[in-house]
């Protein structure tokens, strides 16, 4: 128990982790496509209307991987598991609560009225 109970609470977070991250990533391809736009309205605005922007290969190269990222964080491939569940912090909570209900009952029993 001693080193089991760390090691599932671990599990737990990485795996939280994970969703997190799918997030996280949403959001900073929202903020980059805001901000890519307002890049190029300036460009636009400097110079003439109907320019053609120029051409940025670290901006492509960039926009793909942030699209592989979103891509590979919302399939999460390889979740820990233990016994066949995913470990996440309700099931690990669920777990726990189901562990200390016969705890809680000798203690009910022992109580005197």
């Amino acid at each position: 128990l001693r080193f089991s109970l760390p090691t599932i609470y671990r599990m737990a977070r990485i795996n939280e982790r994970f969703a997190r991250h799918d997030y996280l990533i949403s959001i900073i391809k929202v903020k980059h496509d805001t901000m890519q736009a307002d890049r190029q309205d300036k460009w636009r605005a400097k110079h003439k209307r109907t320019a053609k922007l120029p051409d940025d290969p670290g901006l492509k190269s960039y926009e793909r991987s942030l699209a592989a990222a979103a891509k590979s964080s919302q399939k999460n491939l390889f979740p820990l598991t233990l016994f066949g569940f995913v470990i996440n912090t309700a099931v690990l909570s669920s777990w726990l609560l189901l562990a200390a209900t016969p705890i809680f009952e000798q203690v009910k029993a022992m109580v005197p009225p």
